[in-house]
């Protein structure tokens, strides 16, 4: 799998500090910990990011030598999360999960908003996220660098009218019209045409039998006030 590598260049804020003598011990055991400068031949692998391939350098990992637990000193993180992002944005394969929610969360979009932008539901946004389902589909991928890449040059104003737009769709989707089934009784089968429909028994008797007496048939769109839902049978 192909990583992708960050280089962190700027003042050595570090340096100065290990300089001065100070020292940390370990939470865990007690253990004085070690630094060390994550270089190209010994990057840091900033797992804590949400995705797997990232690999960063320039910047001081505080180490236990004796439980081997690693803490990263990461400076402008922020900007380092942009970095990610932009380059996750222009990335030329689709993206997978992780890389969906890594863009989502840094752009500051809860997910059932998220999923409402996108014209899914958020548990089919989920699956993909948690990488049930591989990737979101060439569409839906390239909405989400759209959304991504809009809240990145609006900043502020772009999240809040994204986040509008993202309830209006949302309660657009809940009163959103559905069919209306109704059953009923005494309905006969044209053969001829393989088609329901009213119809004298004394007309075309040949091909006309009484294969449904109850037949069920869409009586118009139901929405979410209406108070009636219960499916009606005619007596």
């Amino acid at each position: 799998m192909k990583s992708d590598l960050f280089i962190y260049r700027g003042r050595r804020s570090q340096e100065r500090s290990r300089k001065r003598g100070a020292t940390l011990n370990c939470e865990s055991c007690g253990m004085e910990i070690k630094e060390r400068k994550a270089t190209d031949e010994a990057p840091y692998t900033y797992t804590l990011s949400g995705l797997k391939n990232v690999l960063l350098v320039g910047m001081f990992v505080r180490q236990c030598p004796h439980c081997g637990v690693e803490s990263p000193v990461i400076p402008k993180i922020a900007q380092l999360h942009q970095v990610m992002a932009q380059n996750l944005v222009g990335k030329t394969a689709l993206l997978d999960g992780d890389e969906i929610r890594f863009l989502r969360k840094n752009a500051g979009f809860p997910a059932n908003k998220f999923a409402a932008l996108l014209g899914i539901t958020p548990e089919h946004l989920s699956r993909v996220e948690n990488g049930k389902i591989s990737y979101l589909g060439p569409g839906g991928d390239k909405l989400v660098r759209a959304i991504v890449t809009a809240q990145r040059d609006g900043g502020d104003c772009a999240r809040k009218v994204l986040l509008e737009m993202a309830e209006r769709l949302e309660g657009a989707r809940q009163s959103a019209p559905g069919p209306i089934f109704r059953l009923e009784r005494n309905r006969r089968t044209d053969t001829c045409r393989g088609s329901l429909f009213p119809r004298s028994a004394a007309k075309c008797r040949r091909h006309i039998r009484p294969l449904a007496l109850q037949s069920w048939e869409v009586r118009g769109p139901v929405y979410a006030d209406q108070q009636t839902r219960s499916l009606s049978e005619e007596s």
